[in-house]
C-alpha cells in the first residue's frame, strides 16, 4: 500500500515540474517545460555540496511536522532546471506522501506536493482574496527575500469527487525592474481548508548575463509592431493579402525578459523582449492566441507563437 502511495506521488510530482509553467495578467501559459529530466540521479559523496542529505531531510520535517523522519527517502538529482537538488519523498503519520524538490546549493525549496492537505475540507471555501493572503503568509514565512510581485489568481474546480477545489497564486520575478517570462512562484492552495497543497520556484535567469543589458528599449512597443507585421508579410503569402496585412492589429505588448531558445539549446541567451498579442484576420474562425517576441534592442524577431485556446 504504502509503494502505491509513493508511486502515485511520484507520478503526480513528474507531471507537477515537467509541465511547470507560470502565467500573469489575462494571457495564457508563458513558459512550459516539458523536457524537464528527473532522472539524472549522482553519487552524492563525489560532490561538493551547501546542503548535505541529512540537513534537506531536518528542511523536509520542519514542512510538515506530521512527516515520519524515517520514511524520508531518495537521492541527489541534476536536474536541468533546478541545478542539483536533493529529491526526497516523506510519508506522514497518516500515511499521506509529501515529494520535495531542495537545492543542494543554496536550500531553497524549489518543489513541494504535500498531499496530507490536497483533502477535502467541511463546508468552507474560502475566496480567492483569503487565498492570496495565505500564499503570501506562506512566503514570507519562508523568507523568500527575492524581488516577486503578486501576478495573479486562479481558481481549479475539483478534478475528482474526493479532491478539493484550489487556487493557483502566481508570482512573477521582477529582474532590473522588469518580470521575467520563465521565473517566478506557484503557490496552491486548498479552497475548503486554506492549507498550501504545493509550492514551486523556478529561478533559471541569471542577473550577471542581464547586468550589461539595457532596461531601456532601443526599439519602441509601436515600432515594434511594424517590425511583425512586415515580418509576417514577408514569411507568409497569405499575409501578403491586403485585407490580412491591414486586418493584423497588436492589442497588447509588454516588455518582459525571455531566455531565448533555451529549451531547444539548453544555453542561456537572455533578451529583453516586447511580448506581443495581436489579431490575425486570416484565422479568426479559428480559436488560436497569437503572440511574438521581438528583441527590444536589435528588433529581431525571436519568435511567433500559435497556440489552442
Amino acid at each position: 500500500m504504502r509503494y502505491a502511495k509513493l508511486l502515485m506521488a511520484v507520478s503526480v510530482i513528474l507531471l507537477f515540474t515537467m509541465s511547470f509553467s507560470f502565467a500573469f495578467g489575462n494571457h495564457a501559459t508563458i513558459f512550459e517545460k516539458k523536457d524537464v529530466n528527473m532522472s539524472k540521479y549522482i553519487d552524492h559523496s563525489n560532490e561538493s555540496l551547501n546542503l548535505n542529505f541529512s540537513n534537506a531531510k531536518t528542511q523536509v520535517k520542519s514542512e510538515n511536522p506530521n512527516i515520519i523522519i524515517e520514511s524520508i527517502s531518495g537521492g541527489l538529482v541534476n536536474d536541468d532546471v533546478f541545478g542539483k537538488i536533493w529529491v526526497l519523498t516523506s510519508e506522514t503519520s497518516e500515511g499521506a506522501v509529501i515529494f520535495s524538490g531542495i537545492s543542494a546549493v543554496n536550500g531553497n525549496t524549489v518543489f513541494i506536493y504535500d498531499g496530507s492537505k490536497n483533502r477535502r475540507g467541511i463546508d468552507m471555501i474560502i475566496t480567492s482574496d483569503d487565498a492570496v493572503e495565505i500564499a503570501n503568509e506562506y512566503i514570507m514565512n519562508k523568507k523568500v527575500d527575492d524581488n516577486i510581485v503578486f501576478a495573479n489568481v486562479r481558481y481549479h474546480a475539483p478534478a475528482a469527487d474526493d479532491l478539493p477545489a484550489t487556487y493557483g497564486i502566481h508570482y512573477k520575478r521582477m529582474i532590473k525592474g522588469t518580470p521575467s517570462m520563465s521565473d517566478g512562484i506557484i503557490i496552491n492552495v486548498n479552497a475548503e481548508t486554506g492549507e498550501v497543497s504545493s509550492y514551486q520556484r523556478r529561478w533559471s535567469m541569471s542577473e550577471s548575463q542581464i547586468v550589461n543589458i539595457s532596461i531601456e528599449p532601443t526599439i519602441s512597443a509601436v515600432d515594434a509592431g511594424e517590425i511583425l507585421k512586415k515580418y509576417m508579410v514577408s514569411s507568409y503569402p497569405i499575409y501578403q493579402k491586403k485585407n490580412v496585412a491591414e486586418g493584423m492589429k497588436v492589442h497588447s505588448s509588454e516588455l518582459i525578459w525571455k531566455d531565448h531558445n533555451y529549451r531547444e539549446t539548453n544555453s542561456h541567451d537572455i533578451r529583453l523582449t516586447w511580448w506581443i498579442h495581436f489579431d490575425d484576420p486570416s484565422c479568426d474562425k479559428i480559436d488560436l492566441k497569437r503572440a511574438a517576441w521581438i528583441d527590444a534592442h536589435s528588433g529581431e524577431v525571436l519568435t511567433v507563437v500559435y497556440s489552442i485556446g
